[in-house]
């Protein structure tokens, strides 16, 4: 954001159209800044500063709004600051900037004229805090905020593994879905639209998307009578349903919907913990023990001990040894025998009885 541009370059109307395509696709920032910035670039080379940028752009064309717009969507990383800093300093960069220019209108000599470069550098340079970066939820947030799609990353991808273990497919494959089939999919809520029934009950249409697209998911009152709250929050979310196609293309009508992290609960059926025999120690199996106890819940799970060549062994373990299945569990007990030796076994998706009425899965009607 923008693209590198190779100062080899001579070629100005390429630079132009590349600098232009990459800026363009930031919210806020319009035309006229568009403009303002490209001409100063290529008039007097790449900016060394918010604050050199500041000064030299028109800033009744690159407004506050803008600078904001161009922070967020990390078009200034490549100045070596964290967003979060860029951010801290722009009042100071703003002011700077605009003292320069109204010196330059009114003809007066600023003090920076009669100075050398290095001087004049060294005088204007801002003091940069030292504070943290936002968080990589909170830069992705604000890339779909200012561009519209996520730039470093996606929020999901702290969560791929956690909802393979108890989904049975994703967007990805949503063209093959069949009318009526039972699936279970994960991933975030996008946007949510709150209606009534014609009796009054208040019900939701979701869009909810993962990493290769997104679907629309209806929920009546049954269910979001007791799902409403985890719709508002921004974490990963789980639903089971059946699929619905018609002249608007597929959409979901959900039986259950739950946060990830019930859902791994409600969902796993079992997990196996394979040990390579060649790694297993009583040091590593007593820690073992304690990542069990820490980690103590519902859901089964069976040891096996591997021997490379040899075959496999089942080792019989106490039935009170359950536990929770979560990230925490899974990252714990790989660390601790050193590999990754941990799978689960999801329960399979729940098939609801349904009322079919001319052909068509049978659905109350919505107003908004």
């Amino acid at each position: 954001m923008p693209p590198d541009i190779n100062e080899s370059d001579h070629d100005f109307t390429v630079v132009d159209d590349r600098i232009r395509f990459g800026l363009a696709a930031v919210k806020n920032v319009g035309e006229a800044a568009l403009d303002s910035i490209i001409e100063e670039r290529l008039a007097d080379g790449p900016y060394k500063s918010l604050e050199d940028f500041c000064c030299r752009v028109d800033l009744r064309r690159v407004n506050r709004r803008v600078l904001e717009s161009l922070i967020k969507a990390g078009a200034f990383d490549s100045l070596g600051l964290k967003r979060s800093q860029l951010f801290a300093i722009l009042d100071q960069a703003l002011e700077q900037g605009q003292a320069a220019q109204r010196d330059k209108l009114s003809g007066q000599i600023s003090l920076f004229a009669v100075m050398s470069e290095e001087e004049e550098q060294q005088h204007s340079k801002i003091e940069i805090p030292s504070m943290p970066d936002w968080t990589d939820q909170e830069k992705l947030t604000f890339e779909k905020e200012t561009v519209g799609f996520y730039l470093t990353g996606h929020p999901l991808d702290d969560f791929r593994e956690d909802i393979l273990t108890v989904t049975n497919t994703n967007l990805s494959e949503k063209k093959q879905w069949l009318e009526g089939q039972n699936l279970r999919v994960g991933g975030l809520i996008r946007d949510i639209k709150n209606r009534k029934t014609k009796k009054g009950d208040p019900m939701a249409v979701i869009i909810m998307e993962d990493i290769a697209g997104t679907v629309e998911v209806v929920i009546f009152p049954d269910l979001y009578a007791k799902c409403a709250p985890i719709l508002q929050d921004d974490m990963p979310i789980v639903i089971e349903g059946l699929v619905k196609k018609d002249e608007r293309g597929d959409n979901i009508i959900a039986n259950a919907a739950d946060t990830l992290e019930t859902a791994r609960e409600k969902y796993t059926a079992s997990a196996r913990i394979m040990l390579r025999s060649d790694l297993v120690n009583r040091q590593n199996l007593e820690a073992l023990k304690k990542v069990f106890y820490r980690h103590h819940g519902p859901c089964p799970v069976s040891l096996t001990l591997h021997f490379t060549g040899r075959g496999e062994v089942d080792l019989e373990i106490p039935k009170d040894f359950t536990i929770k299945p979560c990230k925490e569990f899974t990252a714990e007990v790989n660390r601790t025998m050193g590999d990754q030796v941990i799978t689960y076994e999801q329960q399979p998706v729940n098939v609801p009885q349904q009322k079919k009425r001319n052909g068509a899965w049978k659905q109350r009607e919505a107003v908004t």
